[in-house]
């Protein structure tokens, strides 16, 4: 990989990351079951429904185990660092790099604001209390995704013309979707089961690969 080549990698793992963290989030089960079978699921019940905290990469916080606020303007300030990264980034890179990394980037703000939007919807839904608790966190998260994709579009102009995808959002997650490096084999002689644990880190990749299509090389 030549030096340009790690620059746009790097700068695209770098972008992703200050986009995704911080981060108020949730599982919501009734959409989960849309894209996973039961055996899956089974394994990860008691992440659904549950909201948490994702400080940083390796960092997330279940809030009814640890009732952690985070400061979201963080997450303001971030999105405002890598609209101006971009546009440094416009100048130093070659255009077909430029291009392919603002595309992958878009895609993926794209994906953090349905999402985003997807857990506003079912809080403003459900009478879970919990959710109401944190439900102006969830909507200024909403918002400060939806603003940095205008602010995008607006200092990049040409691009808005040349990115025209159609994400389809839930077949993206089914894509990646990714629970254990050795899931389970159908039609087995029965025998008598063993609960199956996962790890902290293990779950906390599920969340990110899933609600947020982190590549699975980021979160190494």
């Amino acid at each position: 990989m030549d030096n340009s080549n790690k620059k746009s990698s790097s700068s695209f793992t770098h972008l992703v990351d200050k986009a995704t963290y911080p981060c108020i989030i949730f599982i919501p089960s009734d959409y989960v079951r849309q894209i996973i079978n039961e055996d899956e699921l089974a394994n990860l019940n008691f992440m659904l429904d549950r909201v948490a905290i994702a400080k940083k990469k390796h960092e997330i916080t279940f809030l009814d185990e640890d009732p952690t606020i985070i400061d979201l303007f963080q997450k303001q300030e971030n999105l405002r660092d890598n609209l101006f990264d971009l546009i440094d980034l416009k100048e130093e890179l070659k255009e077909s790099q430029f291009d392919f990394m603002l595309e992958k980037y878009k895609d993926h703000l794209l994906v953090l604001s349905f999402y985003f939007n997807l857990m506003v919807e079912k809080i403003n839904s459900s009478d879970n209390m919990q959710y109401a608790n944190y439900q102006n966190l969830f909507l200024v998260q909403s918002d400060y995704i939806k603003s940095h994709i205008k602010s995008l579009n607006e200092a990049l102009p040409d691009y808005v013309k040349k990115y025209n995808r159609v994400l389809d959002y839930s077949q993206f997650l089914f894509d990646n979707f990714e629970v254990d490096e050795k899931p389970k084999r159908k039609k087995r002689k029965p025998r008598k089961k063993k609960v199956k644990l996962i790890t902290d880190i293990e779950s906390q990749n599920f969340l990110l690969r899933t609600v947020f299509n982190l590549d699975k090389k980021i979160l190494n």
